[in-house]
């Protein structure tokens, strides 16, 4: 009985993915080294700071996003949805953003 010959069929990534596993590495290795520089060159206090700053702009993007949902209760798929209904007379790049 003859053997049957053996195909090559090696999986093979294209460009683009290959191009997003690296970037991906990459931004998730910063994710991980950033924190770790940071409070070794601020120290605590420089920490506590930018926690607080962060958790600031959180607070007020949370209290934006309650004003536009108070005022337009119909809108709710999101940013581009405001955005759309604030600057849609002004901008192109929306239109194209959101259909419809």
């Amino acid at each position: 009985m003859p053997a049957e010959p053996v195909q090559d069929t090696k999986d093979k990534l294209s460009v683009p993915a290959l191009t997003a596993m690296v970037v991906g590495s990459m931004v998730g290795a910063g994710v991980f080294q950033l924190p770790a520089r940071f409070a070794s060159q601020t120290g605590v206090y420089g920490a506590l700071i930018a926690w607080a700053i962060a958790g600031a702009g959180m607070l007020t993007l949370a209290f934006v996003f309650q004003a536009l949902a108070v005022r337009k209760p119909q809108l709710d798929n999101g940013v581009y949805v405001y955005a759309r209904a604030g600057f849609a007379a002004r901008s192109r790049m929306l239109h194209l953003r959101i259909p419809g």
